[in-house]
């Protein structure tokens, strides 16, 4: 918590000082502060003085050690109790000099808060002081992260993590999982939980950009319709996800976006990437699966629905391995997309991989390569488009 030093403060410190050297006029050492000298005291009177007269008070700032902004690493048990405490002392006191490691040491599983973890959002400090220099590294060390089960009813927004609006941003090393207990799917009564990572903007002209989903597991409930293992958009706000509101300008985009060596399973979507539907707005850079198998991510037991609640960031009917729209200067590679076992059952169509085109006139010079990957995709009726890439 920041403290403000103000008049009152200061007029209220200099009485102290003054009493202090009135009742020490007896001592044989002569004139004394707190085991200081006269001197010293007189120096710390000056010094009040000075701010008080030459500066505004309200201006003048003093950190505690508790709300100081995060920086080096802090372990979880040690540093904080809970996960949940370190991401709400680094929303509300921000980021430090050479950014913050928030290190979940090995053999402690949590349990995520009602509708998952929010990094950033309106308020946030992580929205100003984060940078190349100042990251944010969330690790997991193989941690489980189970979703809540007092979800409240109807929502379609809850997930594991969510980062809105935060930038820097690494999450790494975390399994996630579905709550057991969360059972209903219909849209507005379910408990259910629709995203494992979620990437949204917190106001149309700030979105999530530079950020890394790396070597987590993510497993949900495919029986849901409306499960995505990783989920970046920028075509809606983070509380409403079938409305259309598309973030504005290139800072409301969710532009270099990087997802390396998570395994996801049991979701109905697994990796879906949005981007705002204008021409100087849209994704620029995202990277799907690196450069080596090490980083390819692997998309298993996907697909059950195309029937699903109208998201505004994919289409209806269909039933994506990765979608991609609105996004330029891409790679995905080195990934491994299995459909479900027991086949898509409703629905027009499955893909693998699906890069939609653009419906604006986008110039440039852009890149999209999709390289070494493994797809194999199985419908659950007698006809269904099924295609690869495309």
């Amino acid at each position: 918590m920041k403290k403000k030093l103000t008049k009152n403060r200061v007029s209220k410190t200099s009485a102290i000082i003054h009493h202090t050297i009135r009742s020490s006029k007896n001592k044989t050492n002569g004139l004394r502060f707190s085991g200081l000298s006269l001197n010293f005291a007189a120096l710390l009177l000056a010094m009040f003085s000075f701010f008080t007269g030459g500066l505004n008070a309200q201006n003048i700032k003093l950190f505690s050690p508790d709300s100081a902004p995060l920086s080096g690493t802090k372990n979880i048990p040690g540093d904080y109790a809970t996960l949940s405490l370190a991401i709400t002392d680094l929303n509300t006191q921000g980021v430090g000099a050479g950014g913050v490691t928030i290190n979940l040491l090995p053999g402690n599983p949590q349990t995520a808060p009602s509708g998952g973890y929010v990094i950033g959002g309106v308020g946030s400090l992580v929205l100003t002081t984060t940078s190349a220099l100042n990251p944010v590294i969330l690790t997991g060390n193989g941690n489980t992260i189970t979703a809540p089960s007092n979800q409240t009813a109807g929502v379609l927004t809850d997930g594991i993590f969510k980062l809105i609006g935060a930038d820097f941003i690494t999450v790494s090393g975390f399994v996630m999982t579905e709550n057991a207990a969360n059972t209903i799917t219909n849209d507005g009564t379910n408990n259910m939980t629709e995203w494992g990572v979620a990437l949204l903007y917190a106001a149309t002209t700030n979105g999530a950009q530079n950020n890394v989903i790396q070597n987590n597991t993510i497993t949900l409930n495919r029986a849901y319709q409306n499960t995505y293992g990783i989920y970046s958009s920028s075509t809606h706000s983070a509380n409403s996800p079938t409305v259309n509101a598309s973030s504005l300008t290139a800072a409301g985009s969710n532009s270099n976006l990087k997802i390396y060596g998570n395994t996801i399973s049991n979701v109905n979507f697994g990796i879906v990437n949005s981007g705002p539907a204008g021409a100087t707005d849209i994704n620029i850079l995202l990277d799907i699966g690196g450069t080596s198998p090490a980083q390819g991510n692997s998309i298993t037991n996907f697909g059950t629905t195309g029937t699903h609640s109208p998201f505004t960031s994919i289409p209806s009917s269909v039933v994506y391995g990765i979608y991609v729209q609105y996004t330029v200067n891409m790679n995905i590679s080195n990934n491994t997309i299995i459909s479900s076992n027991g086949g898509t059952t409703v629905g027009a169509s499955l893909r693998g991989i699906n890069i939609d085109g653009f419906f604006f006139d986008t110039s440039g010079t852009f890149s999209t390569v999709i390289n070494k990957n493994s797809i194999s995709l199985r419908s659950g009726l007698g006809t269904m488009s099924i295609v690869g890439i495309t």
